[in-house]
């Protein structure tokens, strides 16, 4: 029986160096190839035939180094975020890169200690990452963008700032608190709605020292402009005013000319200094922000053209006013909606229309019923729903008066009075345009058509007669009609003859 003992306790010793024996070589190995595949290079001391617990660090996916006391490296943290980030970080905590993790494992070997050198190599290339305030933004397809602040309250006033592009402050503080002002009863707009369209939510996590915005100023431009870096610049030329610089680039509104130049502008009306740079960048903002407005304006309701009624005992050729025209006019509400500060016209809507005075055909008596060429000198707008876009002189050399529809950028042009078209043509600058002599000592012409109008040299047109379309064609940064008024063959500021003054300007 002591025989077999002997026999069996032999083999169970076999067995026992066999396994660490294979398992040795097993770590050895292992060891090697984290040692081989390292950042930082460490050698084998010793096996143990307990196991100790370690910690792996990895950068990227591939591994830096095996901490022997990640407490030492832990500690080294917190001293390099007292000594070094505490001041601009208050509160926070200090971490390795977001690019490395930790992994941990226990095994049978000794290595090497090469914890200063992992807290070395993090000194050296900076791989720190700070604990602060992560907004994500989102709709309904996801988080589209991130960005950390270093104070939410900056977030917030830069945010406000942003939707002050918008709205004003008393509107802007009204939607905060919900309160509501009563519909318009008279002409103007009013802001009715203010919503953004994405989501902000915040989280505290770790983000790059480098990445963290620490500026009211750095929010708000990362709010108007994302990503891009590609910003437009305009050098103010003699005779620029902002509304003509407005003009040139798309109807950018005056206001967000002020508030994209803060330190350059200061109001809507300010005199430009020659060579004066400035930003008229529109936004491609991270966020979908959409106003609705209300606007009510004052439109024409055009007397229908003179009733002649034939009359034997008036001389052939000559006409006895019976009645003298008047237009009438009506207040029309629109509700319109802007998506970051654009008019969609897509989704504006007519809210009402209340009839204030009705028109009143003239009624003639005339020799023979014949269709006058010559201007009543009583005009009408050349466009629906006409809005100033420039006025006489708004940029330097600028002779006329432009017009954009509203709601219809490319709808129809009207002859303002009764003549007989002289010019019907293309010409350079002024692209597709038309001249109508009103045989009263005036000329107006039409110009930026977007096609060559189906009128003839010699026609007679009246008022309110269809000269073709808006367009932009010639030299021309967008769809409008530039309305030129001539007298006694000099051109004259049409506002002198026109009620400019009871038209909007744009300013969206």
């Amino acid at each position: 029986m002591k025989k077999y003992s002997v026999y069996i306790v032999s083999f169970i010793l076999a067995l026992i160096c066999t396994f660490y024996i294979s398992n040795l070589f097993k770590f050895k190995d292992v060891l090697i190839s984290a040692k081989n595949s390292s950042i930082i290079e460490q050698k084998i001391i010793a096996y143990s035939k307990e196991s100790k617990l370690y910690h792996k660090i990895y950068k990227e996916g591939k591994l830096l180094a095996i901490m022997s006391d990640k407490e030492k490296v832990d500690r080294f943290l917190v001293e390099h975020y007292n000594k070094n980030y505490k001041e601009k970080f208050p509160n926070s905590k200090l971490n390795y890169g977001i690019e490395y993790y930790i992994e941990s494992e226990y095994n049978f070997y000794q290595i090497e200690n090469v914890d200063d050198k992992i807290i070395n190599y993090l000194k050296d290339n900076n791989d720190f990452s700070i604990l602060t305030n992560e907004i994500s933004f989102s709709n309904e397809n996801g988080v589209f963008a991130k960005i950390y602040v270093n104070d939410i309250a900056d977030f917030e006033t830069a945010k406000k700032r942003f939707l002050l592009n918008f709205v004003n402050e008393e509107s802007l503080e009204r939607f905060e608190s919900g309160s509501t002002t009563d519909e318009l009863t008279t002409y103007g707009r009013r802001d009715i709605s203010l919503e953004i369209k994405d989501k902000a939510i915040i989280n505290k996590a770790y983000a790059p020292v480098d990445k963290v915005m620490l500026s009211v100023e750095e929010i708000f431009e990362y709010l108007c402009y994302g990503e891009n870096k590609e910003k437009k610049y305009y050098v103010v030329q003699e005779g620029d005013t902002l509304e003509g610089v407005s003009f040139k680039h798309n109807n950018i509104s005056t206001r967000l000319l002020v508030l994209i130049n803060p330190n350059i502008l200061t109001r809507t009306n300010q005199i430009l200094e020659p060579g004066t740079i400035l930003n008229v960048t529109y936004f491609t903002s991270p966020l979908t922000v959409q106003v609705k407005k209300e606007n009510m304006v004052n439109e024409p309701i055009y007397a229908l053209n003179p009733h002649y009624i034939e009359d034997s005992e008036v001389i052939v050729g000559t006409q006895v006013i019976e009645s003298e025209s008047e237009n009438g006019y009506q207040n029309v509400l629109y509700e319109e909606v802007y998506i970051n500060g654009v008019l969609q016209p897509s989704l504006t809507v007519k809210k009402s229309v209340k009839r204030i005075k009705e028109p009143i055909q003239a009624v003639i008596r005339v020799g023979s019923k014949i269709v006058p060429s010559i201007g009543t000198g009583d005009y009408i707008w050349p466009i629906d729903n006409p809005v100033v876009s420039c006025l006489w002189m708004c940029y330097f050399n600028h002779r006329g008066l432009d017009f954009i529809n509203i709601y219809n950028p490319y709808g129809n042009i009207y002859a303002i009075d009764n003549g007989i078209v002289i010019k019907n043509e293309y010409s350079g600058n002024w692209g597709y345009m038309v001249t109508i002599d009103h045989q009263n000592g005036y000329q107006t012409s039409y110009a930026h058509m977007n096609q060559l109008s189906n009128l003839e040299v010699g026609q007679t047109i009246q008022k309110g007669d269809i000269i073709g379309m808006i367009g932009s064609s010639g030299y021309s940064t967008g769809p409008h009609l530039h309305l030129e008024f001539w007298k006694e063959g000099e051109r004259i500021d049409p506002c002198t003859i026109l009620a400019c003054d009871t038209l909007q300007s744009n300013q969206y």
